[in-house]
């Protein structure tokens, strides 16, 4: 075996005993998965967050104009969008779009849209998706109890911008819908 053979074969033993270093080797081999998943539950949990949220202004928004007797002024309608845009707090709610909408159930179990109001941006307008007179999907089972009715649809629809984008890294869009028996019988409208 020549001098260079045995240098070499030398260095593979050492190589092959070493301790040294070799918890910064695994660590740096490691790292890079515990950090994308680090960072993916925090995403994945804020974007649970988000719906939470997204999920409790519709409802909110739905339960206040179901509990309204009659007719509801075009301000207090306004307010409840506000304060429901305070639920997304401390996320913006600059991405935010709720809509109410009044949707009758016919005796031949048709439905029509009375009316439909959507928020944006401190904003409030008529809706462009659910106009007067329009037919609206509800559930089969709420369109049988609902007959000779009415029923109060919020939604709401959210754009979720993820934190760090490095595990979700497309905005993710969020959206809830929920029915409401208007308390008292008749058409709530809109002054």
């Amino acid at each position: 075996m020549t001098v260079r053979g045995r240098r070499l074969r030398e260095l593979l033993r050492r190589f092959a005993v070493a301790q040294r270093a070799v918890a910064a080797i695994e660590f740096a081999l490691v790292f890079p998965f515990m950090l994308a998943l680090y960072v993916g539950v925090v995403e994945g949990g804020a974007l649970i967050t988000v719906d939470r949220k997204v999920q409790s202004v519709a409802g909110a928004v739905g339960d206040l104009v179901a509990r309204t007797n009659d007719s509801l002024p075009v301000g207090r309608l306004r307010d409840y969008f506000r304060a429901a845009s305070g639920i997304m707090i401390p996320y913006s709610s600059d991405r935010l779009v709720q809509r109410v909408v009044l949707v009758e159930v016919r005796d031949n179990l048709t439905t029509r849209v009375e009316w439909c109001q959507q928020f944006t941006n401190d904003t409030m307008s008529v809706c462009t998706n659910y106009t007067t007179g329009s037919s609206f999907t509800l559930p089969d089972n709420l369109v049988n109890l609902a007959r000779n009715q009415y029923v109060v649809v919020s939604e709401a629809n959210y754009s979720y911008t993820p934190i760090a984008r490095l595990v979700i890294a497309q905005p993710v869009n969020l959206f809830r819908r929920n029915h409401y028996m208007p308390r008292f019988p008749g058409k709530i409208r809109i002054q």
